[in-house]
């Protein structure tokens, strides 16, 4: 977010550098190219030093402590743990609870990454702040280093005070003052522009986002332990992260184009989309509620 919002327009921030036509033609291909050389250095790190942590016959399972009991246990019973495993296999209850929280939270947490900087960007009396590119960049800087920070210094912690299904869920039930929390920001604008009680909300917001990220390691710990056996862990994953893909595929058009449709028509006062998804938060807390306690195993 930095990165986008300092180098985007390079030809008006920085004319002595970029005067050329291109950078004025395309003015946000600088901030492109400084991420996708980001990736792209990432990707060779990965290749030349990441190891390979696919299991072989030579090695046992029981080598690596970071698999559970039940799937060391089932490797020494089966003769060919790593035979293909088919779809029908791996439907079974606890992948099925499982894959629909992350698909539910995937949706949701695109949904906030989406609006964020819309909301953002766009004019007061449109629903929004009326920031500049280069202080929304900033901001998403804050809350993405502050969300790093936090998962490092607190998750574990948290984890092992409150147990990770109740940490999932209350996770997930921060979207629902998120979302509402986007209205009352623009109102106060409205009133008294950029004052310290917006700033103060926004922070807030913010704040709230901490907690929602950290539902996402909570829900990879029940994906990866349903699987029922070490051979079903790559279909299962494989099928999670379909099933997300199309979550994230539909989140950002759903979301945007809900802001839109409620600004254009006035629906709540132009707030229509927060509602909605406040409303789909508050459900899927009921889909987080079937979610079984970890064992204490696990959970240690």
């Amino acid at each position: 977010p930095f990165l986008g919002g300092t180098l985007a327009r390079p030809a008006d921030n920085f004319p002595d550098v970029f005067h050329a036509k291109f950078w004025s033609q395309y003015p946000y291909f600088l901030p492109c190219l400084a991420t996708s050389g980001f990736v792209f250095v990432s990707v060779i790190i990965t290749a030349l030093f990441f190891k390979e942590t696919l299991f072989t016959q030579k090695k046992k399972l029981s080598e690596s402590s970071s698999f559970p009991q039940s799937w060391q246990d089932s490797y020494e019973g089966q003769s060919n743990p790593y035979l293909e495993v088919s779809l029908k296999s791996i439907l079974i209850s606890s992948v099925i609870i499982s894959i629909a929280n992350y698909v539910t939270l995937a949706f949701l947490n695109i949904s906030i990454s989406s609006l964020l900087p819309l909301f953002f960007h766009m004019p007061v009396e449109m629903g929004g702040l009326g920031l500049e590119p280069e202080v929304i960049g900033c901001i998403m800087a804050m809350y993405g280093a502050g969300t790093g920070i936090f998962q490092c210094l607190f998750f574990a912690r948290l984890v092992r005070r409150y147990g990770t299904r109740r940490l999932f869920i209350f996770s997930m039930a921060t979207f629902i003052p998120v979302f509402l929390t986007f209205p009352l920001v623009n109102l106060i604008a409205r009133v008294q522009g950029l004052s310290c009680g917006v700033w103060g909300l926004v922070a807030f917001i913010l704040f709230l986002l901490f907690f929602t990220d950290t539902a996402y390691g909570c829900i990879l710990m029940y994906v990866t332990e349903c699987a029922p056996t070490p051979s079903s862990l790559g279909a299962v994953n494989g099928l999670a992260q379909t099933t997300v893909s199309i979550a994230r595929a539909v989140g950002p058009t759903l979301s945007t184009s809900l802001y839109c449709f409620s600004i254009q028509y006035n629906i709540i006062g132009g707030y229509g989309a927060y509602a909605v998804l406040a409303s789909f938060a508050a459900l899927a807390l009921i889909v987080a509620a079937q979610l079984p306690q970890r064992s204490t195993t696990s959970a240690n």
